[in-house]
């Protein structure tokens, strides 16, 4: 019965592509957590890359499904949708969604980062390092100065 229930629901699913595509995307993220989750567990740097790869191929999926004419809003932190190339990361062989993006899509990709230039952040200097309270670095000159 269950086999039968299941293969009725797969048909069900195949004539609504939309269903079909949700059901593939979920089983592609469980398949990508399990990976992500074993590699970060032992420690590996790759799992950075593993992350924002994922979030690249569901994007490119997802615009995919909806056509050639398709557009799509990405809200990300600022290490995920900056340009990886411009940062330490890239010399640390890591890339991320920001990279992907420019080197995927080219000019019809905008990448827009949101964050402030005052104050102070708990964060560590390492990953999995201890909690440090660091004073921001003034904003780049060539942001925007929103608000200030």
């Amino acid at each position: 019965m269950l086999v039968d229930l299941h293969q009725r629901r797969m048909a069900q699913a195949y004539r609504d592509g939309e269903r079909l595509f949700d059901a593939q995307q979920n089983a592609y993220l469980i398949a990508n957590a399990e990976r992500y989750y074993r590699v970060m567990y032992y420690g590996s740097r790759a799992s950075w890359n593993l992350r924002d790869g994922h979030m690249f191929e569901t994007l490119q999926n997802v615009l995919q499904f909806h056509g050639p004419k398709a557009k799509a809003v990405v809200w990300a932190h600022n290490s995920h949708i900056g340009d990886a190339r411009a940062t330490e990361m890239s010399r640390r062989g890591e890339h991320n969604l920001g990279e992907m993006c420019a080197t995927g899509f080219g000019a019809q990709s905008y990448r827009i980062g949101l964050g402030t230039d005052r104050g102070t952040v708990a964060a560590a200097s390492d990953w999995g390092g201890p909690m440090e309270i660091k004073r921001l670095r003034p904003a780049h000159r060539q942001s925007y100065p929103f608000g200030v």
